[in-house]
C-alpha cells in the first residue's frame, strides 16, 4: 500500500487518485484558458478585418463619387480633373476662367511655401551656430554649413492657408 502525504490517504496505486484527478483538472482548466485566449485573438482579428473592410468600402464609395482632383462648383463633389470643361457627375460646364483662378491659386501657394522654406532656412542658419556654441563651448567653429534636410509643414507668413477657388 502507498500513502499520500498531501491528502493523508492510503491507496493501492502508485499515484494518489486524488492527485491524479487534481492534475487532470488543472490540465483541463489550462486547455480551456488557452482555447479562450485563441478565440479572443481570433475575434480581435475578425473585428480588425471587418474594420479594414468597412474602411475600404468607404474609400471606394468616396472614390466613386469623388474621382477627380478638383471640386466642381455645381455639385460640390471632387470630380474635376485639371482643365476639364465639364463635370462627369452633374454635367455642369466649367469655364476657362475657373482654371485660370485655380492655376493662379496653386502658383501663389507654391510661392508661399517656397518663401516660408527660405525664411525657415534663413532663421535656422542664423540660430544654429549660436545653439551649437552654447551646446559645445569647447569647440570654436568658425563656419557652419547647413545640412541638406527638409522639414514638412509650411505656413505662409501673414496668411493661415491658401485655398483654391
Amino acid at each position: 500500500m502507498y500513502h499520500c502525504n498531501e491528502h493523508g490517504i492510503d491507496h493501492r496505486q502508485f499515484d494518489c487518485p486524488r492527485c491524479v484527478a487534481e492534475r487532470q483538472h488543472e490540465e483541463v482548466i489550462d486547455a480551456l484558458k488557452a482555447q479562450a485566449e485563441a478565440q479572443a485573438e481570433a475575434a480581435e482579428a475578425l473585428i480588425e478585418a471587418g474594420e479594414a473592410q468597412a474602411e475600404a468600402r468607404a474609400e471606394a464609395q468616396r472614390k466613386r463619387f469623388n474621382p477627380g482632383d478638383y471640386v466642381c462648383r455645381h455639385c460640390l463633389y471632387t470630380t474635376l480633373n485639371r482643365n476639364a470643361s465639364r463635370c462627369p457627375i452633374c454635367h455642369g460646364t466649367i469655364d476657362g476662367g475657373h482654371w485660370d483662378r485655380v492655376i493662379a491659386a496653386e502658383g501663389a501657394a507654391s510661392k508661399c511655401r517656397k518663401e516660408a522654406e527660405e525664411l525657415r532656412l534663413k532663421e535656422w542658419g542664423t540660430s544654429w551656430p549660436r545653439y551649437h556654441r552654447q551646446r559645445h563651448p569647447h569647440r570654436h567653429l568658425e563656419t557652419h554649413k547647413l545640412p541638406a534636410r527638409s522639414i514638412g509643414g509650411w505656413r505662409c507668413p501673414g496668411r493661415d492657408r491658401v485655398e483654391g477657388p
